[in-house]
């Protein structure tokens, strides 16, 4: 067998998981390593190397000095060229993930070819090609790679050109909202295998409510999903054109919504916290609130339909009001002690 050279090499306590001495070693140009003034103790050794598959030798005692050779083997890889259409792409990175284990990338090289060694034949892989300034690439079907290499091959679209999406998200009555979520997405056509590939971009608005995107891909169609909080439902705007360039404004004001109100009242006067959770006519929840002792309760700005209200609190048999119209007041629940 022949020395592997800049293998990485670490120890770990077995029973901590610390790093010992703080320190990793590499292995010279035979192979050889050495790692020093290791207190007694129970370890495993750590071991990899970016074309072989990672190995760890676990409970190994070391009460003198000691010998342990390591034996890697390179099992499955995968290979192929990341271009541009036209030429071999230097410097992308190519990513290949499983369940279950670290990420593991390299580099192409200066004619677009790259190669992953290492990877265990019993897995499945997904591989990602990346580069900036152009849109990634994602290798759809999951590719199990047998001991003799797997070819993947990319083809990147750049990005030429961008354009800048900004706006204000508005409650009901003007006022901004702070810390909402703004997702800027379109779909990128789907591949041979008629699989579609979305874009995605997240902001969160600022103290004046707003929200800023840059240099994003130009497409006719993008959609606008904002998330508010509270009783507030998502907000969804389509067709927001970016092939003209420059930057496009778009605001968002939410709609003010009905509200369902009452009073929850406790059948001994106790001072138990009750807590008022609101679900939709399909049982998935809204919002919940909380007040002590009973007493009123109200759920503002909620989009047209049938809800169901729910009282619960400790010592006490929940009770409920089902398919209560949104816009309905007087929606009021008596709790029975137990």
């Amino acid at each position: 067998a022949n020395g592997i050279a800049g293998a990485l090499l670490y120890l770990s306590d077995a029973d901590t998981g610390q790093l010992v001495g703080g320190r990793m070693y590499l292995s010279d140009n035979t192979g050889a390593y050495f790692i020093k003034d290791v207190p007694d103790g129970l370890y495993t050794l750590h071991v990899s190397h970016p074309e072989y598959k990672a190995k760890d030798i676990t409970d190994l005692y070391i009460g003198a000095d000691t010998t342990q050779d390591v034996e890697l083997t390179q099992d499955a890889y995968i290979h192929g060229t990341v271009d541009d259409g036209a030429n071999g792409l230097r410097g992308a990175m190519v990513v290949a993930t499983t369940t279950g284990q670290a990420a593991v990338y390299t580099l192409t090289k200066s004619d677009g070819s790259y190669a992953i060694y290492g990877l265990d034949s019993s897995k499945t892989y997904v591989v990602m090609a990346m580069k900036e300034g152009y849109q990634r690439s994602i290798n759809n079907s999951v590719v199990s790679p047998a001991t003799t290499g797997t070819q993947i091959d990319f083809t990147l679209n750049a990005i030429v050109l961008t354009f800048n999406l900004q706006g204000t998200v508005l409650d009901c009555s003007n006022n901004p909202i702070v810390g909402a979520q703004v997702v800027a997405s379109f779909d990128q056509g789907a591949d041979p295998n008629n699989v579609h590939k979305y874009f995605f971009k997240a902001a969160i608005t600022d103290a004046n409510g707003q929200y800023a995107f840059t240099d994003l891909p130009q497409d006719a169609n993008y959609q606008l999903v904002v998330i508010p909080g509270g009783n507030l439902r998502p907000v969804m705007d389509t067709g927001i054109d970016g092939t003209g360039g420059g930057t496009v404004t778009h605001d968002v004001t939410f709609v003010c919504g009905d509200s369902i109100s009452g009073t929850v009242t406790l059948s001994d006067a106790g001072s138990a916290t009750i807590y008022v959770v609101l679900f939709d006519n399909s049982d998935n929840y809204v919002d919940y609130q909380a007040i002590s002792g009973g007493g009123q309760y109200s759920f503002e700005n909620l989009v047209a339909g049938n809800y169901k209200v729910l009282a619960t609190a400790t010592g006490y048999t929940s009770s409920s009001a089902d398919n209560v119209a949104a816009g309905t007041t007087g929606v009021d629940i008596t709790l029975t002690a137990q």
